[in-house]
């Protein structure tokens, strides 16, 4: 569910390739460019050492930062990719950047550092850079959504999740990823005949992705509907053979239905 990362990414080479950098900046992107290829090979410490020669050739350049994040966070560097944005989002609030970023971009960065901290289990700090992000965009269905989306998958303020949920539901009803959202966070609640009924939904409005049929097959899991449920899981494997969870819950479904009724 991450749109985030190919928004970042795609920030990666619009200099680098698509020859976009002023003569002034080449030597920054020239940088970043070695920091990529450092990160390509494990070289993580001569990477960072790129990445912070680039910004002091040019400390308030957004884009130094921009492509920098993008870069740890293709290469799965969390940390450095927290201090980024850290960085960025400290150097925006005190106005000592080349441009004045919107409040989009602002609740957008905070979302990315949300997520980037929810996957190195930093929960406390998760849940502070979805708030922030929330509060400056208050009405965005997608931001909304990415909050009760947190709450659900982690298990944690599950009723205030639901309720963002239906928010959002509200704002884009017509969003499979985000009906998906809304069914989830009904099934950790345990109202999973509730959430059969929103998650069959979701995947009306959205049929090729694999989590939102692992979503179904888990919640026909708990409604005993183990045919339904075998079905469903075999299709998040064929859409992700990858997806662990399905994987394991199809495993344990096997051994409740006898051999003749799947062969």
């Amino acid at each position: 569910m991450r749109p985030l990362r190919a928004a970042l990414v795609a920030a990666v080479v619009i200099c680098l390739v698509l020859g976009g950098c002023s003569r002034e900046d080449r030597p920054i992107e020239a940088r970043l460019d070695r920091a990529d290829e450092f990160l390509g090979h494990h070289g993580a410490v001569q990477a960072g050492l790129q990445v912070e020669a680039a910004i002091r050739l040019k400390p308030s350049r957004s884009d130094t930062y921009r492509t920098a994040m993008a870069l740890y966070i293709e290469h799965e560097r969390r940390p450095e990719a927290a201090s980024v944005i850290e960085r960025f989002l400290e150097l925006a609030r005190a106005e000592r950047l080349d441009e004045k970023l919107s409040r989009e971009e602002l609740a957008h960065l905070h979302s990315v550092l949300a997520e980037v901290y929810q996957e190195g289990h930093l929960l406390l700090q998760a849940e502070d850079a979805y708030r922030a992000a929330l509060a400056l965009s208050p009405n965005s269905a997608q931001l909304l959504n990415r909050l009760a989306y947190f709450y659900a998958d982690e298990g944690i303020k599950l009723d205030e999740g639901l309720r963002l949920a239906r928010r959002s539901v509200g704002l884009a009803p017509e969003d499979g990823a985000i009906v998906d959202t809304l069914g989830w966070a009904e099934y950790k609640l345990g109202r999973h005949d509730a959430a059969a009924r929103t998650l069959a939904r979701a995947i009306r409005l959205m049929p090729d992705d694999a989590t939102l049929r692992y979503h179904l097959g888990a919640a026909y899991v708990r409604l005993g509907r183990k045919i339904e449920a075998w079905i469903e899981l075999n299709k998040a494997l064929v859409l992700d053979r990858n997806m662990r969870e399905a994987a394991k819950l199809l495993k344990t479904l096997h051994k409740r239905i006898p051999a003749s009724v799947i062969d």
